[in-house]
């Protein structure tokens, strides 16, 4: 993995992302909690990481980030990360690939 930003210290932290995106790939599911202090470079990380493995396997990745100080309720995250999702879905998704989904969803959810 190669990011064009140069991120001092967290050969380690690209690394767990590398082998996270991986076991995904390989079809487990999974997650990674980054932490730390105000300004260390935890947003900058995650989004040039993100950026390049996305590029790079022709993927969708998304991220959430919960801050104690908004008081937000965290499912209202996970929330706003799918309708993500269906965005960026319905923006490349083919006519027929649409379709599909709309006749799943119509067969799991009836008219509601």
């Amino acid at each position: 993995l190669e990011i064009r930003v140069k991120f001092y210290g967290r050969e380690e932290d690209i690394s767990t992302f590398e082998k996270a995106f991986q076991r995904h790939t390989s079809g487990k599911c999974g997650g990674i909690i980054l932490s730390g202090g105000a300004g260390v470079g935890k947003s900058s990380l995650v989004s040039e990481v993100m950026k390049k493995l996305a590029f790079q396997n022709s993927a969708y990745l998304l991220d959430m980030k919960f801050d104690q100080n908004e008081g937000a309720k965290p499912l209202s995250k996970i929330v706003t990360a799918f309708n993500s999702l269906c965005d960026l879905f319905a923006r490349d998704a083919t006519q027929s690939q649409l379709q599909e989904v709309s006749t799943a969803l119509h067969s799991v959810l009836g008219s509601q």
